[in-house]
Formats: C-alpha cells, structure tokens, sequence
C-alpha cells in the first residue's frame, strides 16, 4: 500500500532555543511498515501552514504522529485528507492518552496506542487483505469507531515489544535534506537521536512513558 507519514508543525517551542530533532517514534514506524512491503513517504511539516500543502494524491493510508501541542495541527491535517478519501490512523502521545477525543473528531478512522511498529503493520496487513470486509477487533492495540453501536471501541492493549534488536532499524532516508536541518541540537551540532531502551519503572506525575513504553525497562544491545 501507499502510505504517507505525517509529522505535524510542533510550534515554537523546540525552535525558540534551536532544537532541530526528527520525530524518531514516525521514523520506526516508517522502516517497520517499509520492511513488510509497504511503499512509505515522509511529510515533516517545517511551518504552521504546511498542512495547506501536503499532497495526498497518492497515499492509500494517511498516518499522522501528535502530541498535544501538535493535536490541532493534526486533526486539519486529518480532516483534509479525510474529504480526499483516505483512511487516516493517528498515533502518538495524546492521541494514546485521548483515543476518545481522537476519534470523536470524526477525521480519524483508527488511533494506534501506545508502541507503533507492529500494530501499524498488522492494522495495515489487515485492511489490505480484508477485500473490503476489515474487522478491526481482531487488531490488539488500536481504538475505532463503531458506527452500528455508536461507541468507541478500545481493543486489549498490544503487549510491549521485548526484543528491541528486532525492530527494522528508523527509515532517516525519507526525511531528505530536511533530516540534517532538524537534526541540530543547542549547541547547532548535527546530533543524531537514538532510542536505545524502552519503558520506565517510575510514575513521574507530568510523564507519560508509562502509556507510550510501559513501565518495564527494555534495552537495545550494544552493538545494535
């Protein structure tokens, strides 16, 4: 399947103290969907009018990452490719946190929870073979609309990927020139982003890991 990949304009946040850094958690989603066959685009939105620009002409599936600062720009950018006929999944850390309110926008068709990689391509490995006939409740990890019972339904939590070693390394490539841009920390050194474990044990009250990683500690190898 086409599928384009979305990260949001983030705002000022980041840019007023010069922090350029790719959204590594759509990176991995893009290398897991790419390496089960998918052809997988990246649209990293530099400015906060660049949903008015981002071409949906050839994706079959519109997959948009968000955290809260990012959720308005999200749900335009949802509903836009929505009125072209696509099927929109979100993922991320509010949309984890607020599947609900997700979904009740009416512009997004599945929220993915929580770890992304195998339950994006299992959602898609699904919809793809279905013929049309797709049943979303087999599909651990994900939330949706039911239209006959108009509830939002919330699927069993997809238990969290043990062996990280195993994950198709993040697709950097399809970020283009734009990677090196925003890969600039304070200091305005190129500073490649790495996630080399997983979980955290703790419960910090302003944290949300817990929901996005759980709370055991998983680790990359060394050499990996």
């Amino acid at each position: 399947m086409n599928v384009l990949l979305v990260s949001p304009y983030r705002g000022k946040t980041y840019e007023s103290v010069g922090i350029r850094i790719p959204p590594l958690g759509l990176l991995y989603v893009a290398g897991a969907l790419r390496h089960a066959g998918h052809d997988v685009k990246l649209d990293l939105s530099e400015k906060a009018d660049s949903q008015e620009y981002i071409d949906f002409s050839d994706a079959d599936i519109v997959g948009i990452t968000s955290t809260t600062s990012q959720f308005n720009q999200a749900l335009g950018i949802a509903k836009r490719a929505r009125e072209e006929g696509k099927t929109v999944i979100m993922g991320g850390a509010h949309p984890t946190s607020s599947a609900e309110e997700t979904l009740r926008s009416g512009y997004v068709d599945y929220v993915v929870r929580s770890e992304g990689e195998q339950t994006a391509t299992e959602l898609l490995y699904g919809i793809q073979e279905s013929n049309g006939n797709f049943d979303p409740a087999k599909v651990q990890g994900i939330s949706w609309y039911d239209e006959d019972s108009d509830t939002i339904v919330h699927n069993l939590n997809r238990p969290f990927i043990q062996e990280l070693d195993a994950l198709p390394y993040p697709a950097r490539d399809l970020g283009g020139d734009v990677m090196n841009y925003r890969n600039k920390g304070i200091d305005g050194q190129v500073s490649p982003t790495l996630i080399t474990t997983r979980g955290c044990p703790y419960n910090c009250t302003f944290c949300d890991v817990h929901l996005l990683a759980g709370k055991l500690w998983r680790s990359r190898s060394a050499k990996s």
